[in-house]
């Protein structure tokens, strides 16, 4: 009787684990897209695609100084996108993109090691995001 009980028990603690797992992924990608090339490396990511919709993430690591600033250059032929990054665990918007812009951003904060950034549409096209990281 015991046995089943703590079997049981058991059981339930790791579906509860398992659901935790699996509805805290905020830092990750959920998206569809046609003809997409990122490229990702100290310092430097860049995102280019035919269409997205949903939340792509990217991971470049910063490895200049202590802390810096970034840049984004970022366009788009149709819809609406939206760029943030997160460093020292805070996610910030950096720049809203609309059909036809293209838009050039330096500032933010930023500190040794991973930074995320993340590129969220609804439906874009003929999207190109490029990040520089550590700009004076």
């Amino acid at each position: 009787m015991k046995k089943r009980i703590f079997t049981k028990i058991l059981v339930l603690m790791l579906a509860i684990t398992i659901l935790f797992c699996i509805t805290s992924c905020d830092g990750v990608g959920n998206y569809r897209a046609t003809t997409m090339v990122k490229t990702v490396k100290d310092n430097y990511c860049e995102l280019s695609f035919g269409s997205l919709k949903g939340r792509f993430v990217m991971n470049p690591r910063f490895t200049k100084s202590a802390e810096g600033t970034l840049t984004c250059t970022a366009s788009l032929e149709e819809g609406e996108m939206d760029i943030y990054y997160e460093s020292c665990g805070v996610k910030t918007h950096l720049m809203n993109v609309k059909a036809g812009e293209e838009k050039t951003l330096t500032g933010g904060y930023i500190e040794r090691g991973r930074v995320k950034v993340y590129v969220e549409t609804e439906g874009a096209k003929g999207g190109n995001v490029e990040i520089n990281l550590g700009t004076p």
